[in-house]
C-alpha cells in the first residue's frame, strides 16, 4: 500500500486512451484483411479474431513497456504516461505535473566492488521501496541504469522528501541482508509544472528534473533532494543523460 492514499481521479494518469487507439487499430487491421477473402460472417470472425489477437498483442505490449529486471515500467511507458498527464494538465483535469528522477550515488561501486549480480539485487530491492514509498495510482519507473522516475499528478512538494527518506531507511533497514544497499544513498531532482507552462513536452520536463537532481548530488548531508527553477543550469562536469 502505497502512502498518502488519496481517492480523486484527477490525480490518476488515464490509460484508456491507449487501449481504445490500439483497439480500434486492430480492428481495422484485420476486417481490411477479412473482407477480400469473402469470410461468411465478417463481422462475427473479425470480433473473435480481434478478441485473440488484441490479447495476444496487449501480453506483448505489456512486455514492451517494463523493466525485465525489476518488473517497473520501462522508459517508454513512462514518458508515454507522462504526456498523458500532461494532456490531463492541459485539459484542466489536474492543476500540476510532477516528475521525481532518483539516481543511486555509489551503485557503480556496488558493481565494481561487489559484481552485477550484487548490483541487480540491489536496483530490485530500490524498487520494492519506490513503488512502496508512492500512491498506489502514482506511476514507478526504471528509467535505465540506476535511474528511476516517479509521475505524479497534484503531488506536494514535501512528497520527495517523504520518498527520499523512506528509501534511505528501508536502504539501511535491508543492508545486513542485501550486499551492497548500505554503499548507496539516493539523490532525487523534481521538476513541476502548472497550467502557466503546458506547452512542455516530456524530454523538456524530465530534462528539467535532470538537471536538478545533478544539482542533488551535491549536496552534503541529509535529504538529497533539488526542485528545478528557471535559470537552474548543471553543475560544471555533469554529463547528460
Amino acid at each position: 500500500m502505497g502512502m498518502g492514499e488519496q481517492s480523486g481521479q484527477d490525480d490518476v494518469v488515464d490509460n484508456k486512451a491507449y487501449l481504445r487507439a490500439h483497439y480500434q487499430r486492430t480492428r481495422k487491421k484485420i476486417a481490411e484483411t477479412l473482407a477480400p477473402l469473402g469470410v461468411e460472417d465478417t463481422k462475427r470472425e473479425e470480433q473473435h479474431a480481434v478478441s485473440l489477437l488484441t490479447a495476444r498483442q496487449f501480453r506483448a505490449e505489456s512486455r514492451a513497456r517494463r523493466d525485465l529486471l525489476t518488473g517497473l515500467p520501462n522508459r517508454r511507458e513512462f514518458m508515454e504516461r507522462m504526456q498523458a498527464g500532461l494532456d490531463q494538465l492541459r485539459r484542466s483535469r489536474a492543476k500540476q505535473v510532477v516528475v521525481m528522477l532518483l539516481d543511486l550515488d555509489g551503485f557503480k561501486n556496488v558493481n565494481d566492488t561487489l559484481g552485477h549480480e550484487a548490483g541487480n539485487a540491489v536496483l530490485k530491492e530500490v524498487a520494492v521501496f519506490l513503488s512502496s514509498s508512492i500512491r498506489s495510482y502514482d506511476v514507478a519507473s526504471r528509467i535505465g541504469g540506476d535511474e528511476f522516475g516517479v509521475l505524479q499528478l497534484n503531488g506536494e512538494e514535501e512528497f520527495a522528501h517523504q520518498v527520499s527518506q523512506r528509501i534511505q531507511r528501508g536502504l539501511q533497514e535491508k543492508s545486513a541482508s542485501v550486499p551492497g544497499l548500505g554503499l548507496i544513498h539516493p539523490s532525487i531532482g523534481v521538476a513541476r509544472i502548472g497550467l502557466s507552462d503546458v506547452a512542455i513536452d516530456p524530454e523538456k520536463l524530465l530534462d528539467r528534473a535532470d538537471m536538478a537532481m545533478y544539482h542533488a548530488k551535491i549536496i552534503q548531508s541529509g535529504d538529497k533532494v533539488a526542485f528545478w527553477h528557471p535559470g537552474m543550469v548543471k553543475p560544471q562536469g555533469a554529463t547528460s543523460r
